[in-house]
């Protein structure tokens, strides 16, 4: 399985709740390999509520499990902020 944006993704929050998630866009960080994804609150965009982009950082094993972790350093904040204005600002080309 790869993860493409578009891609709706089921995430545990708390125990035996879930959220559905919609994949905005993917990127590797090509310094330290890892890879980033930019997720939206499927409920939010049915509702027109305010959307809030969550940044995570995730690895996919060889059973296409995808384990996900918050972002950790101010390094890694200030990264996928430059990304996401770089995606804003093509969208908004668009």
């Amino acid at each position: 399985m790869n993860l493409e944006a578009g891609d709706k993704l089921s995430v545990p929050i708390s125990e035996g709740e879930e959220v559905i998630y919609s994949v905005l866009f993917i990127f590797e960080d090509e310094t330290t390999g890892f890879q980033y994804v930019a997720l939206v609150d499927e409920s939010k965009v049915e509702d027109n509520a305010d959307i809030n982009v969550e940044a995570m950082r995730f690895e996919m094993d060889e059973h296409d499990e995808i384990t996900f972790y918050q972002l950790e350093t101010d390094e890694e904040w200030e990264m996928f902020e430059e990304v996401f204005n770089k995606y804003v600002e093509e969208q908004d080309e668009e």
